[in-house]
């Protein structure tokens, strides 16, 4: 059998020979295709995320509160400042660069993430933070609070003051939110037993300034109140650190002092915080940058903020890009490799005959099948049957045989 073999391989071709340049071509044309197929839903993803549009903030909120009562300072900026420009944003790549060089292993962590932003995405939020409402608080509230306050029994049980943001956008795609929200808080506790490095406002100084309408002495906050603020696409807003946690410095949250001031309808000789007071935060710590405000002076209690805005897709873009990265790839290999199915299904019953030398003989070995069984010669039936079987059991004879026919036929 290996001596046929190579007998036939050496003297029949089973098709026509074909140039080198056409082998190549068609291989390299199905290596690219292979390639394109992979890179493509990439190469695509690329080119959405390069023809991106800003999504600034139209509106910024922010609130201090405790856990069941009204907010107690509740600031609202309706007028956003305008983005910050190509030489603002360099300028805040220096200073993160400059405040994490000493910290070598985290230094390209901080300022990659400020330069994935371009001017536009990024606004620095210079704002007064006088609430602009009273305290819409009930005396009933008031009791309740102090109350927990003085209660000292439950140990375990903390109240925690939150400090709430909210960033409104006016975004052209369908995807993205127009309000995203977030949050951070840490608990009202007793200095005794507190881990160190753990934040937390002191318990007495916040009780005394309930119970005696305290206006001259703040109460400090520290970890609470984030400098730098996340507004994704979707889902919520996070805080950002572009400075490492293990420092010393308070920019990535700020210390404050939360005050209460008496407005002039507050009744001077009777403490009673439903009746004419607020509450204002001041940023104690650095400011990053020096505070700039349209309307200066106009407040001592002040803070800075840095909102950096995730782009959407533009909306030419936006059916294709919905799906993401992944359901690209299932759609667009799903598809071609199903077309390519359909291609080549059965395609092993089919090769046997497609690549038959010279089909003569195994047409005229059935005809004589079929025509001994007409005559009703069942035992030659069954012999050209079995040579039949035979054949087609054995690809290689039955490849060998016709195309030794051909050869006949040629000569």
């Amino acid at each position: 059998s290996t001596q046929s073999t190579g007998t036939y391989e050496s003297t029949y071709t089973l098709g026509e020979k074909q140039p080198a340049y056409m082998k190549y071509g068609i291989g390299g044309a199905i290596v690219l295709l292979l390639i394109l197929i992979i890179w493509f839903p990439l190469l695509f993803m690329s080119v959405v995320t390069t023809n991106s549009i800003p999504n600034p903030p139209t509106a910024f909120a922010c609130s201090l509160s405790i856990s069941g009562l009204e907010p107690l300072v509740s600031v609202r900026v309706a007028q956003m400042p305008d983005p910050m420009s190509d030489d603002e944003l360099a300028e805040l790549q220096k200073i993160v660069y400059k405040q994490n060089q000493n910290f070598t292993s985290s230094t390209s962590n901080y300022t990659e993430f400020v330069k994935r932003f371009r001017s536009p995405d990024v606004v620095r939020l210079d704002i007064y933070t006088d609430s602009t409402t009273l305290w819409e608080v009930s005396p009933a509230a008031v009791t309740s609070l102090t109350r927990l306050l003085n209660d000292t029994s439950t140990a375990d049980q903390y109240l925690t003051m939150r400090f709430d943001w909210t960033i409104t956008r006016d975004p052209e795609s369908t995807t993205a939110d127009k309000v995203v929200t977030g949050t951070t808080e840490i608990d009202i506790r007793d200095t005794k037993g507190i881990e160190k490095g753990h934040p937390y406002i002191d318990r007495a100084s916040f009780l005394r300034m309930i119970q005696t309408c305290d206006t001259t002495r703040p109460l400090s906050i520290t970890q609470l109140v984030p400098s730098f603020l996340l507004a994704r696409e979707s889902g919520s807003s996070q805080e950002v650190f572009l400075f490492p946690s293990n420092t010393t410095n308070t920019h990535n949250k700020k210390r404050i002092d939360l005050s209460l001031t008496a407005s002039p309808a507050a009744d001077p000789d009777n403490c009673y915080l439903w009746n004419g007071y607020y509450w204002s935060f001041n940023q104690r710590s650095e400011f990053l940058e020096p505070f700039s405000s349209p309307t200066p002076n106009l407040s001592t209690n002040k803070a800075q903020f840095y909102i950096f805005s995730e782009r959407i897709v533009s909306s030419q873009y936006q059916l294709i890009a919905s799906y993401g990265v992944i359901g690209l790839y299932i759609s667009v290999v799903l598809v071609i490799f199903k077309f390519i199915r359909l291609v080549i299904t059965d395609s092993s019953t089919r090769i046997i005959f497609q690549e038959m030398p010279c089909p003569d003989l195994i047409m005229a070995l059935v005809s004589s099948t079929e025509m001994v069984r007409a005559q009703r010669e069942f035992v030659l039936e069954q012999v050209l049957y079995r040579k039949l079987l035979l054949l087609y059991r054995s690809p290689e004879t039955l490849i060998v045989w016709t195309g030794r026919h051909r050869r006949l036929k040629e000569e």
